[in-house]
């Protein structure tokens, strides 16, 4: 086990107004603070949110992390949990998920790019190395939220790669989803557990994305990210299901070799269709309206 210290929201100590706000949308959550929605009427923070330390198991996904933080066995309540700011301080539970995933793909992205000697392949490979990097210097710089004033023309940097290479990886997913029937029979496994590590990272990448956003306080780039990659994504991730199901099909008529393990994969690739976690990184928040107050950012 790998043990990290991270802040969550102490919800005992939070305001009956602020819970009430953000059951209505009237109140929003960004970055330790409640504020009031644009659609509230109202102006400013509502509250600094009070803050408890747990120790987690960094080792573990996100759907065990966010369960064990609250207690709590349903999907559903992860989803509400994500979207009310369980993990607002300064995203750390999904910053240091994203690291430890960050690790093992670079593992695996190192034996595929040895082993399976496709330019299809390899082409995905460098791009997906080029935007893993960005999004690891994009998370570094989201970790200690003190330093944004020091960093922000470093920021927008990282903001204008991020969307650049974001959209290159997902245009090139496809293209390595249907490769994975022309791969040797001894890496079409490999192949494939490497494509879903890549579409079940990628709404954290998002999210990190629209996070830094925040961090600038540009809250409607923020939510215009999380809307835009988002409709991307779950169009990638409709492809990838109907071309899953297409080949499961095509057993029957001899077509597809790659029906057996997508049998044996079942209940991954089941999860990862629907990952409840996933759907609520890429929910949009209300936009907070603010008045001459500072923003002070929780540091961690």
């Amino acid at each position: 086990m790998n043990f990290e210290a991270i802040f969550v929201v102490d919800w005992s100590k939070v305001k009956d107004e602020v819970i009430a706000g953000l059951a209505s949308g009237d109140i929003s959550i960004r970055r330790g603070l409640a504020y009031w929605s644009s659609a509230s009427g109202k102006n400013g923070i509502v509250q600094h949110l009070p803050f408890l330390e747990q120790k987690i198991d960094a080792s573990q996904n996100m759907e065990h992390i966010l369960k064990g933080l609250a207690g709590v066995k349903s999907a559903v309540a992860v989803s509400a949990m994500v979207s009310t700011g369980v993990i607002v301080a300064a995203i750390v539970v999904q910053t240091i998920y994203l690291g430890r995933k960050l690790d093992r793909l670079q593992d695996t992205m190192d034996i595929v790019s040895k082993d399976v000697h496709s330019q299809n392949v390899l082409i995905f490979m460098d791009k997906l190395s080029d935007y893993m990097g960005t999004v690891e210097s994009a998370r570094e710089l989201l970790i200690n939220s003190s330093v944004i004033d020091q960093t922000k023309d470093i920021a927008h940097i990282h903001l204008a790669e991020l969307a650049r290479q974001r959209n290159a990886l997902m245009s090139l997913l496809d293209n390595l989803i249907r490769y994975i029937p022309n791969a040797t029979d001894r890496h079409q496994n490999l192949i494939l557990d490497f494509t879903n590590s890549v579409i079940e990272l990628l709404p954290s990448t998002i999210r990190l994305e629209a996070e830094l956003y925040d961090q600038l306080g540009k809250f409607d780039m923020a939510n215009h990210v999380v809307k835009t990659a988002g409709k991307k994504y779950w169009k990638l991730v409709d492809f990838y299901r109907s071309w899953c199901n297409q080949q499961a099909q095509g057993v029957i008529t001899g077509e597809s070799n790659v029906a057996g393990l997508l049998e044996e994969n079942s209940d991954k690739l089941k999860r990862l269709f629907k990952l409840d976690f996933n759907q609520a990184l890429l929910a949009e928040m209300p936009i907070p309206q603010i008045a001459s107050v500072q923003r002070d950012l929780l540091k961690v």
